[in-house]
């Protein structure tokens, strides 16, 4: 608790001093004389003056504040900085002093997901795939409406769904409330209302429709029956009781109805097929093998030009994804 504390205090703060630094450097390249630059307010602890503006760091370290002569009644009024009757700036220059800020907090937005474009970022795979469905769980919302395996989703609610980036958070939102899905199958397109079930205190919605995982041994749980069979990380498995493997969702449709059964799993490794026997765990009346859901990820890591694209690209998107929650709060949807 106190870890997450201190983490609002100094993100808050960080934001607040870029905000105040972009009415400081824009007040500057307009020759406006700035009397003040405090990192945090209260009481001075420690400063310098230069140039006729004084840099201070103050006692209570949530944000800061400038002040800027002529610009009229601001935010730093408040700390009693000095008067507040100072012969007013020109419209213009106290129109750009004022946009600087946020337009400052805007680029530093970008820029710092632009650095982490650079260094690199890991990102499920998925994400970025075309929302082709790859199960429906038997026993979610989904399963009783006609999506299957392989439909295509376009829209939901009238929304444009392009990839599973927008499709997850769409039935997020929806928690309780019915919602229109567009799909194609076979390149046909049909619509069907699926009601996702609440789930978690935030009453998030749970359709049941997953995107298609390879069958792919990513992690094991120790001690795990497929563990103790000797599986290791990398193995594809193609096939249980003699029963075709395609993807991930298989393993579980096939194994899941023979908790404490022998089964038969057959699996590729550096190029030979092998087959074993194991006993999955009974698991509330499931079988299962100990097999983590291999999600994939990768590295995405652009040169110069592209990160800062793609920062701008996602902070557009992480805006409208604000805005269009702001809404559906204000809407109760």
């Amino acid at each position: 608790m106190l870890v997450n504390i201190l983490a609002f205090v100094f993100v808050l703060g960080v934001l607040v001093v870029l905000h105040e630094a972009g009415h400081f450097l824009a007040a500057r390249m307009v020759g406006a004389p700035v009397a003040v630059f405090s990192v945090g307010f209260g009481k001075r602890i420690w400063g310098f003056s230069r140039g006729g503006t004084e840099y201070r760091i103050a006692m209570f370290p949530l944000g800061g504040y400038v002040r800027v002569i002529g610009l009229g009644p601001d935010e730093s009024d408040v700390v009693g900085d000095g008067p507040t009757s100072d012969e007013l700036l020109p419209r213009w220059k106290r129109a750009l002093i004022l946009l600087a800020g946020p337009v400052t907090n805007i680029v530093a937005a970008v820029g710092f997901l632009a650095v982490a474009y650079l260094v690199g970022v890991e990102t499920p795979v998925h994400l970025s795939q075309p929302p082709v469905v790859g199960w429906v769980d038997p026993s979610s919302p989904a399963a009783s409406s006609d999506i299957r395996e392989g439909d295509l989703i376009r829209a939901v609610d009238g929304a444009v769904i392009a990839s599973w980036r927008d499709l997850e958070p769409a039935f997020l939102m929806a928690g309780g409330r019915e919602v229109e899905v567009t799909f194609e199958r076979d390149g046909i397109p049909l619509t069907v209302s699926i009601t996702p079930e609440k789930f978690s205190r935030y009453e998030f919605g749970y359709s049941g429709i997953y995107a298609p995982l390879d069958a792919v041994v990513d992690q094991l749980v120790a001690g795990s029956p497929a563990h103790r069979a000797g599986l290791k990380s990398g193995d594809q498995i193609i096939a249980v009781n003699g029963q075709p493997v395609e993807q991930f969702w298989d393993l579980v449709r096939l194994i899941s109805p023979h908790p404490g059964e022998s089964i038969t799993l057959t699996y590729v490794r550096a190029g030979d097929t092998v087959t074993i026997d194991l006993v999955p765990n009974d698991d509330a009346g499931n079988g299962k093998i100990g097999i983590s859901f291999p999600f994939r990820t990768e590295i995405q890591r652009f040169g110069p030009a592209a990160a800062l694209r793609a920062g701008f690209d996602e902070c557009r998107r992480m805006t409208r994804e604000t805005f269009r929650v702001i809404g559906k709060l204000l809407t109760r949807k």
